[in-house]
This record gives structure tokens, C-alpha cells and sequence, in this order.
């Protein structure tokens, strides 16, 4: 950034050496305290706007700016007194400064106002860590290059041709995490799976812990971790029990003896349901019980019934299977199972058989 100074600013050089520095630091003073003066201003409005609203991350972001917009005061100074008193040296570090707070509170400001206002709190969109300090880093690295180039006079297309042949390599070598990267960015705007959901992923149950920048992070019924490439759960087939609702659909077969009628079964599986704590018992869909089978020993039903949360089906489905134990002991019956009666056939006496 070059400043085109008046002409009255280049006659300090006729004053003399003292004269010359005197008035070059009354300016740069002057500078720093017009400068203090603009910015207090600006945040008594800021802070005025911000005790208005419920939110505190304009509060934050009154806290992060409010230091670096306090030190350009006398940054300016520095760089007013340098460019009069003609150091270059001095007056390119000042600007570097300048263009470095500027930028951190840029920054901030977009950090705060679209990364976690607009992103996370009005769309529910969480952006992964990794994710967020590379976009910082990539503006810092754009902005000093571009520093760079202006106050250094050096050309950057050499290091934009070694920049791209580098990219390349490292993007070969980087292709998986990169996929997995992308598909973590595409699985956040989806917001499917959001935390807290329960997954079936190749025939693995676990509950979504974290959605991070490479994987997803599982905790299954046993309590270890699974770990899920992004790129591999966005490809695979996956069945998330906790979308559209939070209720969860489970059958359960059930052998019941030829004594007890369907009617009589059907009264008792509902009744069983209603006295446990975490069945639903919606009117639509409904708790369904089917005869689906007789054999020769049994008949077969499948009863059907919605949890509130997956992570308690195993627990609702043993509560059911022993509330019907129960029932059948009070009519003297047990649960059917498969057996052979085998006859021992009477020695026969010798001789010739018909």
C-alpha cells in the first residue's frame, strides 16, 4: 500500500536534521491519538449495539478485536513518522503490522459473525476444527504474500510454478485424507448423521459421537470406539435409527404353545408393552401382533412395538420376552421348543422275522 503525502510533508527536509525528526514525530502523534480517538469511538457503539442483543459472541468479538484496534494507533504513528522522515525499512514493517491486525480482525469478525452466528447457531451447521484453521491460515498466507510482493518488489510466478508442481505431489499423496476431508464438509451441510444418532454401518451398531475433519467417531454397545473414514460413510449404505424420529421399530419372534389362543396372546404382548417404561405406544404406526407360522410344535408370531431410543431396544426386548415368560407360568404353560421322542422298540425273540 503506498500513501501519496503532501507536498508540505517532504519540506521538513529543508529544516534540518532535528527540526526535521521533531516534526516528523509531532505528526506521527497526532496520527497515533486521531487514530485512538476513531476507534474508541467505534467501540463505545459496538459496545452500545452489542448490550442490546442476548447473544454474547458479539461480546467476544468486542473482547478479540478491541486489543489489536487499540495497538493501530500507535502503529500508525510509526508509520506516519517513517514514511516522513523517509526510512523505508520502517514504514514497510509498520504496514506489514498494520495490514497483520487488520486482517486478525477481519478475521475474527468472520470467524465469529458467519462460522458460528450464521453457521452454527441459525443452522446448525458444525464446522470442524481442522476445517476452520485452514481457512485461517490460507487468508494469513495470502495476505503476507501479497505483503510480501508489495513492500519486497520479489515476483511470486517462480513460486507459484514450484508451488503447483508441489501441490500436485502432495496432492497424490494426501488424495485419501483429502476425500475423507471432503466428504466430513459434505456430512456437516447434510446434518445426516448429527450427533447422538444411532448407526448401522457394515453390520455395526454405535451411536454418533463426533463428526470429525478424517472420521467419524462411533461408540458402539460395548463402549469401544469405531472409528469411520468421512469418504467410507458417505459411499456406504447406512441405517441411522434416529431420523426421521427418534422411535425405533422392532420385531421380536415369539414361540407360543397351541393352548394359548391368538386372541389370548394378542391381549397379553399388548398388556406386557404398556407396563414397560420406554415403550411407545403410538396410534399410528401401531403395535402389531402377527401369526406368521404353525408348526408342529408351536405357533410363531411376531410382535411388533416402538421404542423411544434405540439404545434401550435391547433391554425393552428382554422385558418383553420375560414379561410373557410370567404369563405363560400362570397358565401353567412354558415357551414351546423343538424336541424328538424316540422309541426304544422291545428286544425280539430269535428266529425269522416276518
Amino acid at each position: 500500500m503506498t500513501v501519496n503525502w503532501p507536498d508540505w510533508a517532504t519540506g521538513l527536509a529543508v529544516l534540518g536534521p532535528l527540526p526535521r525528526i521533531a516534526g516528523a514525530l509531532a505528526v506521527g502523534v497526532l496520527a497515533w491519538l486521531l487514530v485512538i480517538g476513531l476507534v474508541r469511538l467505534a467501540l463505545r457503539a459496538t459496545e452500545k449495539i452489542a448490550s442490546k442483543t442476548s447473544t454474547r459472541l458479539d461480546d467476544d468479538l468486542l473482547a478479540r478485536a478491541r486489543g489489536p484496534a487499540m495497538l493501530l494507533g500507535p502503529v500508525v504513528g510509526v508509520h506516519v513518522t517513517g514514511q516522513l522522515l523517509d526510512v523505508p525499512w520502517l514504514a514497510g514493517m509498520a504496514e506489514l503490522v498494520e495490514t497483520l491486525l487488520l486482517t486478525y480482525v477481519a478475521v475474527a469478525t468472520f470467524e465469529i459473525l458467519i462460522l458460528e452466528t450464521w453457521l452454527e447457531k441459525r443452522q446448525g451447521l458444525k464446522v470442524p476444527g481442522p476445517v476452520r484453521q485452514l481457512v485461517i491460515g490460507v487468508t494469513y498466507g495470502a495476505v503476507l504474500l501479497g505483503i510480501g510482493s508489495d513492500l519486497l518488489g520479489f515476483d511470486l510466478t517462480p513460486l507459484l510454478a514450484t508451488g503447483s508442481v508441489t501441490s500436485l505431489v502432495l496432492g497424490l499423496a494426501l488424495q485419501q485424507p483429502l476425500s475423507n476431508l471432503f466428504a466430513g464438509i459434505v456430512l456437516h451441510i447434510e446434518r445426516h448423521p448429527s450427533v447422538g444418532d444411532w448407526l448401522l454401518v457394515d453390520g455395526r451398531e454405535g451411536e454418533v459421537l463426533e463428526i470429525g475433519w478424517r472420521s467419524t467417531r462411533l461408540r458402539m454397545f460395548s463402549g469401544d470406539l469405531l472409528l469411520v473414514p468421512n469418504a467410507s460413510l458417505l459411499n456406504a449404505q447406512v441405517v441411522n435409527f434416529g431420523s426421521p424420529t427418534p422411535w425405533c421399530g422392532r420385531t421380536i419372534p415369539v414361540p407360543v404353545p397351541f393352548e394359548v389362543a391368538p386372541s389370548e396372546f394378542d391381549a397379553w404382548a399388548r398388556e406386557v408393552l404398556e407396563a414397560i417404561p420406554g415403550v411407545e405406544i403410538p396410534r399410528d404406526p401401531r403395535t402389531k401382533v402377527w401369526l406368521v407360522a404353525i408348526d408342529d410344535h408351536c405357533q410363531r408370531y411376531a410382535v411388533r412395538f416402538w421404542a423411544t431410543e434405540f439404545r434401550i431396544h435391547d433391554d425393552l426386548e428382554s422385558d418383553l420376552l420375560k414379561g410373557l415368560w410370567y404369563k405363560f407360568a400362570e397358565r401353567g404353560l412354558r415357551f414351546p421348543a423343538r424336541y424328538q421322542t424316540i422309541q426304544v422298540a422291545p428286544e425280539l425273540p430269535p428266529g425269522p422275522r416276518a
